[in-house]
């Protein structure tokens, strides 16, 4: 029986697609071909699709299911966690919506609105025991090219 670790990813579902796509095609692919030697498996959690919510009658019930679902994997993907920040800040929920769909899950988002994406990297920060082991890349115009490599950048640490 092989041991699986989940990887989730998170940006604006309107930005980063090929980024994203370069996870799919390039990067799992070696990473379930190392890890396989090792008996262990490697799933991406990429919920770029969006989240079923034909279901719901209000919009604070979309919210409430789409943050829910959202922290469910950033806790079962721990400490696995992928976030690509772009050109788009991402949607933003109503505040009483955003209230609602925190409750029981122990996450600070000191009162303020903000998108689902830094909900989502806010929370694995607070969630993940090791935060000082998280690498910041940031890529300016013109870094990256096409190919998936970076030009110029350099990691940089919070």
């Amino acid at each position: 029986m092989k041991l699986r670790h989940n990887i989730f990813v998170s940006s604006p579902f309107q930005d980063m697609h090929f980024e994203r796509d370069m996870l799919h095609s390039v990067v799992v692919p070696e990473l379930v071909s190392y890890f396989s030697k090792k008996r262990l498996s490697v799933d991406l959690i990429d919920l770029r699709w969006g989240i079923d919510t034909s279901g719901d009658t209000s919009e604070q019930e979309n919210t409430v299911k789409i943050l829910k679902v959202c922290f469910d994997e950033i806790e079962r993907s721990k400490p696995f966690f992928i976030g690509f920040i772009g050109e788009r800040y991402g949607w933003i929920p109503n505040s009483n919506d955003i209230e609602s769909a925190i409750l029981g899950y122990n996450f600070d988002n000191e009162g303020r609105e903000m998108s689902i994406t830094e909900m989502e990297m806010l929370y694995a920060l607070q969630k993940f025991d090791t935060p000082e082991n998280c690498l910041y890349q940031e890529f300016g115009k013109g870094q990256w090219d096409g190919a998936g490599h970076s030009r110029s950048a350099a990691p940089a640490y919070p």
